[in-house]
Formats: C-alpha cells, structure tokens, sequence
C-alpha cells in the first residue's frame, strides 16, 4: 500500500473508532446524514494535512472539536481529542517516512484494543411525559482505554434512586446531573 493510502485508512480508522464519534453516530446526534458527516470528517483531516507542510495538533484539535459541535451537536470534554489528534500528526510524520508498516501496525492493534461501548438507557417518568428524564450510563468494555473515556464512563443517578431534587445536583463523585425542568 502506498504511504497515502495508509494514511488516509489511519485517518479513517482513528476517528470512526474514536469513542466520542462513536457515541454521537450510535445515538443520531448525526441525523440521518451521519455517516456522510463522518466521512467529511475523515476527508476534511487528510485534506488539512495535504494542503499544509505542517499540522499542529492543538490547531487540529480546534477544527475536530468545532466540525464536532457542528455537525454532530456534541461537546468533547473527555481529552481523548487532543489523544487523536496527536496520533494523527503522528502517522502523517510516520508516512512520509516510509514507516508505513509501523502505521499499519499502530492501527490494526488500536482496532483491536478498540473497546465495545456499550449505553444503557433509562427515561424515569411520572404521570406527566413533560417530566420525562433521561440517564444515559456508558460503560467502558475494555480497560486498555478506560481512561480515554473516563468522563463518559459515570453512571447517572435518577430522582427517584435518592429522593433528591436535581435540578443542579452534584454527585459524590463530583459530576453534576442535570434535568430538565416542568416549567414552560
């Protein structure tokens, strides 16, 4: 495979793979044009490397986040886009070195160290569907990247669980649930 080739599958592989996107993708926060979102994405990376001598990853890291709150209506808090980002620029550097097994090493071991995400939905409801909440729990199958996801592996707490009005309630374990009010 030439050095291109390999770059733009590495390109491929790290953002369809990459948790995040995953999540928002499984859940439509893509509409139903998410896989074409994607692969802009995927396109608009291999071309910022094409059309520049170098790729910083802090300024790449800025055009994922932004093409992913665009596009895709998601924040990414987690840090594992600064992760990717750097794998990227790394596998650019790795290309034009003709260290392209090293690459395909790289992502064939990230696609299987690749862990299942697996959510669980719960949507607590009382008499009244305006009051409708929903929890999601996302749970991390493999440990190898655990702590990439960290930020999304917390479950949530429901209402009813401890008895508590959550309108801004903050968890023991310092993340806030946060629900949607009755009022309109």
């Amino acid at each position: 495979m030439a050095a291109e080739e390999v770059f733009e599958k590495a390109i491929y592989e790290t953002l369809v793979n990459w948790s995040v996107l995953k999540i928002a993708r499984e859940h439509g926060f893509g509409g139903r044009n998410a896989i074409d979102k994607e692969n802009w994405l995927v396109s608009s990376v291999v071309h910022i490397f094409k059309d520049n001598d170098v790729v910083y990853p802090d300024e790449l890291e800025d055009f994922i986040s932004e093409a992913i709150f665009n596009e895709f209506d998601t924040i990414v808090e987690d840090g594992t886009i600064g992760k990717i980002c750097q794998d990227m620029c790394s596998y650019y550097v790795m290309c034009g070195s003709n260290q392209t097994d090293q690459v395909i090493q790289l992502i064939t071991t990230m696609k299987e160290s690749t862990s299942k995400v697996v959510v669980h939905k719960q949507v607590d409801s009382d008499d009244d569907d305006d009051n409708d909440v929903q929890h999601t729990a996302i749970q991390e199958d493999n440990n190898h990247t655990a702590d990439s996801i960290e930020a999304a592996s917390r479950t949530a707490v429901s209402n009813e669980t401890n008895g508590m009005n959550i309108d801004e309630q903050e968890e023991n374990d310092g993340w806030e649930v946060v629900k949607r009010s009755k009022k309109k």
